[in-house]
């Protein structure tokens, strides 16, 4: 049987993913309505997708380093892989500049996610890598693949970015 851990808590932020859907707008207020009723006190926004870019910058700086190095999230907080993770981040983050995309908080409510999401997960194996353990298909490509594809469309270069894509893909 399977079963399902909570490791993590976090603010559920819900809308449609780009302002002005109105249906998506209607079906984003009784998303938030039922995950209210449930006791998760969501922030309901007008266009996702700032938050959508913040949560896959912060997954492609985390999940392929901790994956490729099979370490726990926390191991991201210090060292080397500190500065891989944060040298990622700092590409991700004009990548999304560079696309006219404006993060909540900006480039200091970026580095909040990233610090804090390792800092509160450091115990966790995160998703790419308990696939590896499981050899399942990773999700490299929707997580890094798809910033990293991105960023050669727009010229930007990412050569941390492509080095950790390149590596993972060799692990």
């Amino acid at each position: 049987a399977a079963q399902v851990r909570h490791t993590g808590f976090g603010i559920t932020h819900v809308g449609p993913l780009r302002a002005a859907a109105s249906d998506d707008a209607t079906a984003a207020h009784h998303a938030a309505s039922w995950l209210n009723d449930a006791g998760l006190a969501p922030i309901l926004h007008d266009d996702m997708r700032p938050f959508v870019w913040q949560k896959a910058i912060v997954n492609h700086a985390v999940n392929p380093v901790a994956a490729r190095e099979r370490v726990p999230n926390g191991a991201l907080l210090h060292g080397p892989l500190r500065t891989e993770s944060h040298t990622i981040l700092e590409e991700a983050y004009a990548l999304s500049r560079a696309a006219g995309v404006a993060l909540p908080g900006g480039h200091a409510g970026l580095e909040d996610a990233l610090w804090g999401t390792l800092e509160r997960t450091k115990d966790n194996h995160c998703s790419m890598l308990q696939d590896r353990e499981a050899a399942r298909p990773t999700e490299l490509e929707q997580i890094s693949g798809r910033l990293v594809r991105l960023g050669r469309r727009l010229g930007f270069p990412m050569f941390a970015s492509e080095e950790t894509y390149r590596r993972m893909k060799e692990t």
